[in-house]
């Protein structure tokens, strides 16, 4: 062969690994093709193989409904130079942990239903959130408006080997106690009795109930302190996913007794166009970052642009009888994340949208440091919209073990001390130009915006709207 035939198939060679470089950096994505997970699946191979190159994938328009959390490790990372992008292509491209709920028929009284969707051992799948034709419906609700103040309040403690239990006790008053006359041991259960004490929430099934002294009972917290213990004055509640609540248009009932979810149709709706979505697959996050920073291990260089996330379920203790018992603290502070990052650098949102979720829509913990929030909208929400920082990150060492230091930093935090390292600190966030509104949903102590143990931040321009609590939640 000539030297000119030598050049060319020398370029030839060069053109081609150029092009399959590209096209093994770029991933498409679409509801009938690739799946999200095995995009994350094909890059980590990759990068288990050696490949530094960046990486895209494009995700198409279309609904993805996840059956079970989308994780980000370390191994997943990019870097500065090589970035792992995900970017929605035209259209809106939805990660999703809901179900549609099938089945639905008019059984008369202004009233469809529809079997209970069961898990994959015939067990029914407890949620507490129904998207009626892409709306939040209410839950059966009693009262309709407003609230119940307790008639008193008691507490008591029995022991299980080394742990102490404790269990709460109310009494009610009779236009609340009618709607529990005549219930069985498991309608009850299925019943949330959700108090307001003073500036604290919890949501509590009705694990006992007295008639005769029309007195309930509940699994309870540590211990409740004297700052917020129930009081006539101070403590208010209402019933939720109770019989006698459901008797309006829009509303909705989780029936144990029979199996079967209820809704109430609004004027104009359909039975031939209904749709009813609900957290089937019971993710508490759709997306989640895993890093590691107690050992140094971080996931980076990922970013969203143009994704939507939504349906996932509240956090909450999971009682034996499937019900949730959640008392999550001022702030919604064990509220977990729709995407949840610990452990995280240079990690980027921009554009996305997060809707219809029990919990924070974002939630950033402990390690998280260099990363962007930005032009993104968080609505309908179980919480509220973005969480940063952990609640226990403040803790020293001092002589004779660990102990929590209440007291605020004296000095900025030297990032990488190992005198310090094991305070793994937020910082360096940036929040810009985000819209989070219709909040508190599930959760009414959910914040717009909290940020715990975190400095060197900036949260600026953002439209925060209609809440419960508290729009911006700052120091902790």
């Amino acid at each position: 062969m000539t030297r000119r035939g030598l050049w060319f198939v020398a370029v030839v060679l060069v053109v081609v690994g150029a092009v399959l470089s590209t096209a093994a950096g770029e991933i498409r994505v679409s509801p009938d093709g690739v799946s999200p997970q095995a995009a994350l699946e094909r890059i980590r191979a990759a990068k288990a193989a050696g490949d530094r190159s960046a990486w895209t994938v494009r995700v198409a328009p279309g609904l993805y409904a996840l059956d079970r959390t989308l994780v980000f490790t370390p191994a997943d990372s990019g870097t500065p130079e090589a970035p792992v992008r995900w970017i929605a292509d035209e259209g809106e491209a939805i990660f999703s942990g809901g179900g549609l709920i099938g089945g639905w028929k008019d059984v008369g009284n202004g009233v469809w239903e529809a079997p209970l969707p069961r898990d994959a051992n015939g067990k029914p799948i407890w949620f507490q959130s129904l998207f009626a034709n892409g709306r939040r419906a209410q839950r059966a609700r009693h009262p309709e408006k407003g609230f119940f103040a307790i008639n008193g309040w008691h507490e008591t403690a029995t022991t299980n080997g080394a742990d102490i239990l404790y269990h709460e006790h109310y009494t009610v008053k009779d236009r609340a106690a009618d709607a529990l006359t005549g219930l069985s041991s498991q309608e009850l259960a299925a019943v949330e009795f959700q108090i307001r004490c003073k500036w604290s929430y919890g949501s509590y099934s009705v694990l006992g109930w007295d008639p005769a002294t029309r007195g309930l009972s509940a699994d309870g917290r540590e211990g409740v302190k004297s700052w917020k213990r129930p009081d006539e004055k101070g403590t208010l509640f209402a019933f939720e996913n109770v019989r006698a609540g459901f008797d309006t248009p829009g509303e909705w009932f989780y029936d144990v007794a029979e199996g079967k979810v209820k809704y109430r149709p609004l004027p104009g709706e359909k039975l031939a166009d209904f749709q009813a979505l609900a957290p089937l697959s019971q993710l508490v996050s759709i997306i989640r970052f895993d890093g590691d920073p107690e050992h140094g291990k971080y996931v980076t260089d990922i970013s969203f642009e143009g994704i939507t996330v939504t349906c996932s379920r509240t956090g909450g203790d999971r009682l034996p009888n499937g019900f949730v018992q959640q008392y999550q603290y001022q702030a919604g502070a064990y509220a977990g994340g729709s995407v949840f990052a610990r452990g995280v650098r240079r990690l980027s949102f921009e554009n996305c949208r997060i809707f219809g979720v029990e919990n924070y829509a974002m939630r950033f913990d402990i390690g998280c440091v260099s990363n962007r929030i930005a032009h993104c909208t968080f609505e309908d929400l179980g919480a509220g919209g973005l969480w940063i920082g952990g609640g226990k990150s403040n803790l020293f060492k001092k002589p004779g073990g660990w102990k929590e230091q209440r007291t605020a930093f004296t000095r900025p935090i030297p990032y990488g001390d190992p005198a310090v390292a094991h305070i793994h600190p937020c910082a360096f966030f940036t929040v810009e130009d985000c819209t989070i509104r219709h909040a508190g949903l599930v959760n009414p102590e959910g914040c717009g915006i909290v940020l715990t143990h975190v400095s060197d931040s900036s949260v600026t321009h953002c439209d925060i709207s209609d809440l419960y609590y508290t729009g911006i939640s700052v120091g902790w």
